[in-house]
């Protein structure tokens, strides 16, 4: 587990807090394609989403957000590999 808080910190993934709340953290076994042992990174944050005001908006149709695409030449994709570290929390 420390070798991949250490990565997270270098890649800046995470960073050093000094809040007043936590949440544990467990390694979970993942299938890995040859056989190899590997583990995913979890945190239990069920008492901080008890406590979290979400936002009421729907989420977007697929067939409206790829329509409003057409006739354009250029696109883009996004890195959802690793999309769960990517939206900050205050």
């Amino acid at each position: 587990m420390q070798t991949q808080v250490q990565d997270m910190l270098d890649k800046g993934v995470i960073r050093p807090s000094n809040s007043p709340w936590s949440a544990s953290a467990i390694l979970v076994p993942k299938k890995s394609a040859d056989g190899t042992a590997k583990y995913r990174f979890c945190v239990d944050f069920r008492a901080l989403n008890s406590v979290t005001k979400f936002d009421t908006y729907p989420i977007p149709v697929f067939e409206e957000a790829t329509a409003s695409l057409h006739g354009f030449r250029y696109f883009t994709t996004l890195d959802c590999q690793s999309g769960f570290w990517q939206v900050p929390i205050r």
